[in-house]
């Protein structure tokens, strides 16, 4: 897959080249613990592993092969 080894952006030139999509992957060690304020979405797809995943406040469980979606 292209995505395992790199990132890749895409930008939306009408609108003063803002970004539009990322695609990145996560390092097997990297936590997401801190606390975030995107002006984007995000979605992060498990490939595998388990954990929970806190948002405002409330925990959802997630485990191989789960997609996480968030703003």
């Amino acid at each position: 897959m292209i995505f395992e080894e790199q990132s890749v952006q895409l930008i939306n030139p009408a609108h003063d080249n803002q970004l539009a999509l990322m695609v990145e992957p996560l390092e097997q060690n990297e936590h997401l613990t801190a606390v975030r304020r995107n002006p984007f979405y995000s979605a992060i797809w498990i490939k595998k592993g388990e954990g929970r995943f806190r948002v405002d406040l409330a925990d959802w469980p997630f485990s191989d092969n789960s997609m996480l979606f968030y703003t």
